[in-house]
């Protein structure tokens, strides 16, 4: 069985890994808006290696995925949609939740995850991730 297969922690990371991959299965994508786009930048600049970069699967409609895990924080205090969930970089990235937030899951999908993702995180007591 495999590491995406079944929750894990992934200490290299900080975070509690959701099961999931999204070469293989549906992955929600996540909206940036102007405040989170420094982050973004940076995260993706900082895995952006050739060694890290992989074939794209079949589905997808580029030529080549940049593998990662990123956080994913319940945001109750989110004033449009408090089932609003950020999507971080990793504890290990340094800084705040604030500081490392990268975008918010987007709305279609918080009907399936907010909830279980707001759960998981108050009962583990660690942040959770995924993989993207």
């Amino acid at each position: 069985m495999s590491s995406r297969d079944t929750i894990q922690y992934a200490p290299n990371a900080g975070l509690l890994m959701i099961p999931g991959d999204p070469a293989k299965d549906f992955a929600p994508g996540f909206a940036v808006f102007d405040d989170s786009v420094p982050a973004l930048r940076a995260f993706v600049l900082g895995w952006l290696r050739k060694e890290n970069v992989r074939p794209a699967p079949p589905k997808a409609k580029c030529d080549a995925v940049l593998p990662v895990r990123v956080g994913l924080v319940p945001r109750p205090d989110n004033d449009y949609d408090t089932r609003a969930v950020s999507v971080a970089a990793p504890p290990h990235h340094g800084g705040s939740v604030l500081d490392r937030h990268m975008g918010y899951l987007y709305s279609s999908a918080l009907h399936v995850t907010s909830e279980s993702i707001r759960d998981l995180t108050e009962e583990a007591g660690t942040p959770v991730g995924c993989h993207g």
